[in-house]
């Protein structure tokens, strides 16, 4: 193998790229090869460093439901619960004219793009 793959190798070993049958094989390679081990030392050196300075964080279990949802289509039951508690706000008393209002401003809309086309 020449050093060139061998440095790509490294450092795909240290990124965690590597399939296990591939992984094995550098662990193999590393007792008896002072190239790779060179190699895997200045990779780790140089992108091990990126990493330290962020922490880690776990994001609350509604991001996950919400992006399971964005991806699989699965509904989020917390934005089905949401739903009757935004109807019922949007029909309150009190905005029940801004509601109007907004349905007033719509149909005039509607209305006029039908006559700009007809």
């Amino acid at each position: 193998m020449d050093r060139e793959r061998k440095s790509v190798l490294a450092g795909e070993y240290v990124l965690g790229l590597l399939d296990p049958a591939e992984r094995r094989a550098v662990e193999r390679d590393l007792a008896g090869d002072a190239d790779l081990r060179a190699d895997l030392a200045f990779w780790e050196e140089r992108l091990l460093a990126l990493v330290d300075p962020v922490p880690a964080e776990v994001p609350p279990a509604r991001v996950y439901a919400r992006i399971e949802a964005r991806l699989f289509g699965t509904p989020d039951p917390a934005w089905r619960a949401r739903l009757p508690a935004l109807w019922s706000e949007l029909a309150a008393p009190g905005n029940r004219g801004l509601l109007a209002a907004v349905l007033l401003v719509k149909a005039a809309l509607l209305v006029l793009l039908l006559y700009v086309l007809f």
